[in-house]
């Protein structure tokens, strides 16, 4: 019951870093004690050419094409399978004067995930315009809204916002606690655009975190992975925060369930006693007005 398929969400615009950050994990398996496998030949093909266009130094095109991809995770000794989508930017990227983004597709993909990770450009947020800033902003107002209408103005997946290429803020980010303390300081300080959405997300969202990562691990001019190949940080933590907070929903429902169906049993048990105690009591009762009746007869019997 509990591991069952995960379907987590991938919420980004176009060049926010998805599929090398996916590639990555192709390429950097394990973190700790956390560990993934992939479970099928489209999900390996697809990012091991990606992987290999990092090392070489060559940037990622953009995706074309919704792709799906399955790999099992394991973490504090259970392992989960877990599903994603990585589909165009275009498809969630608004554009000013263009039409609004955030597709159907999109939108019924959310609907079926247990989790969501939002990723936010921090090269972007170094050196973008407040213009772009904006309409990343507005990007994620039209999913937590769309989330919100579903949920009663309460957001009940849990939502991770990934701070992706971290490494062109912190060249050599190494330690997961240190860096969160650092990213949380750097949108307070410096991002302060970033730092509404993420006040705006924990704000409706029952369960919300904020995770640096990066593909690479240290840069090169400006976005491109260090010679020697990239190495990630942090590619696995958002996957495995949303797969410890997805767990403990599935297993407080789990107990709930358990909990209404011992009720609704013993209801029906204290409900059948009481039922044949009263139809026991209405046999008694029958009996003894028979009893009554008989002797009623003998004595009428003796008297003739």
């Amino acid at each position: 019951m509990f591991n069952q398929e995960i379907k987590i969400g991938i919420h980004g615009p176009r060049s926010s870093g998805k599929t090398c950050y996916l590639a990555a994990l192709y390429g950097g398996r394990s973190d700790g004690d956390c560990s993934i496998a992939f479970s099928d030949d489209d999900s390996i093909d697809t990012l091991k050419n990606v992987w290999q266009k990092l090392e070489r130094g060559e940037v990622e095109e953009g995706t074309t094409y919704t792709k799906d991809f399955a790999f099992a995770l394991t973490t504090n000794g259970h392992t989960h399978n877990i599903r994603i989508q990585d589909y165009p930017g275009e498809l969630v990227q608004r554009i000013e004067g263009q039409e609004i983004g955030l597709s159907t597709d999109v939108k019924e993909w959310h609907k079926r995930c247990d989790a969501i990770i939002i990723f936010i450009d921090i090269y972007k947020a170094v050196h973008g315009s407040t213009g772009e800033l904006r309409e990343r902003a507005d990007e994620i107002d039209l999913l937590i809204n769309d989330l919100l209408s579903r949920f009663r103005h309460r957001i009940k997946k849990p939502v991770v916002l990934a701070l992706t290429k971290w490494d062109v803020f912190s060249p050599d980010p190494t330690d997961f606690e240190k860096e969160k303390e650092v990213a949380t300081e750097f949108l307070q300080q410096r991002f302060s655009s970033v730092d509404d959405i993420a006040k705006s997300v924990k704000n409706f969202s029952e369960n919300f975190c904020i995770i640096p990562v990066s593909a690479f691990g240290g840069n090169q001019k400006g976005i491109l992975p260090p010679q020697g190949g990239p190495k990630p940080f942090n590619t696995i933590r958002p996957f495995e925060w949303c797969v410890e907070r997805v767990s403990e929903i599935r297993k407080r429902k789990w107990k709930k369930r358990i909990g209404a169906s011992i009720a609704i049993f013993f209801a029906f048990l204290g409900l059948t006693a009481a039922f044949f105690d009263q139809r026991s009591r209405s046999q008694y009762a029958s009996l003894i007005e028979d009893l009554d009746a008989e002797k009623k007869s003998a004595e009428d019997m003796k008297r003739s």
